[in-house]
């Protein structure tokens, strides 16, 4: 095999999801092949995430059909916790049992490992969702035994609008929210391009920083058993 030595990975992702993509594909090991599906996503809004999940389970289906993969990755933070505690689970299930592979993840559920991983008990959460989906994401996380000090948003409805935010726009957002005693900053939002940012917000601020697109990189990278050089420099997530 020329490519895809490691293994396939098949991501679903929302349609807007151009941020995911570009870090997924600069970040993972050159040695994973990676295929991708765009699903609708139309309002971020309790009902406009809803819509959406119900079309990725349909969209997932087509991994089974048509390029079957070893692990499936649903790149949607706000799409995998909106369904309620156990949502994300609930998905990983589903991901698994449509698409035949060794291994399933949603955004939420690599988050929540990452999290673990560093030692997060008190965060301060930055996201680019309007006040309606926040209060789902901070009940969700605070279900899963994190207390959540501050959380802020840019009220972005249109999903179009979040690749389009500018790194500044990010930092003015969390260095005008951050809680003090805080432990851990997460940043949510796949279409969110926050990565960049990683470095530099934990020297600021000395404490560890996960982005959405940085767990979903260190899950996948764990399953394949393979981090990129590039991947290795992305902060304290990888240094455990």
């Amino acid at each position: 095999m020329v490519y895809g030595k490691l293994g396939r990975l098949g991501v679903i992702h929302p349609a807007t999801g151009t941020t995911q993509m570009t870090e997924l594909r600069r970040y993972l090991h050159e040695d994973v092949t990676v295929y991708s599906v765009p699903a609708p996503f139309r309002r971020v809004t309790k009902n406009g995430l809803e819509e959406m999940d119900r079309k990725v389970l349909e969209i997932t289906a087509y991994f089974r059909e048509f390029f079957p993969v070893d692990y499936v990755y649903f790149g949607c933070t706000s799409g995998s916790f909106i369904g309620g505690t156990g949502y994300d689970q609930h998905m990983c299930r589903q991901l698994l049992e449509k698409t035949g592979a060794r291994g399933s993840c949603t955004t939420t559920t690599a988050v929540l490992d990452a999290l673990r991983a560093v030692g997060a008990k008190k965060i301060t959460m930055c996201t680019p969702y309007p006040d309606e989906v926040n209060l789902h994401e901070k009940i969700y996380f605070e279900t899963e035994g994190f207390e959540i000090l501050s959380l802020a948003g840019l009220q972005k409805e249109d999903p179009r609008t979040i690749p389009e935010t500018e790194l500044g726009e990010i930092y003015e957002l969390v260095m005008g929210s951050m809680a003090p005693g805080s432990d851990t900053l997460f940043i949510s939002c796949t279409g969110l391009p926050a990565l960049p940012l990683v470095p530099v917000l934990e020297k600021e601020l000395g404490i560890p920083v996960i982005t959405s697109n940085l767990a979903g990189i260190w899950n996948i990278s764990k399953f394949f058993n393979a981090y990129s050089e590039q991947a290795k420099k992305l902060g304290s997530l990888f240094l455990g």
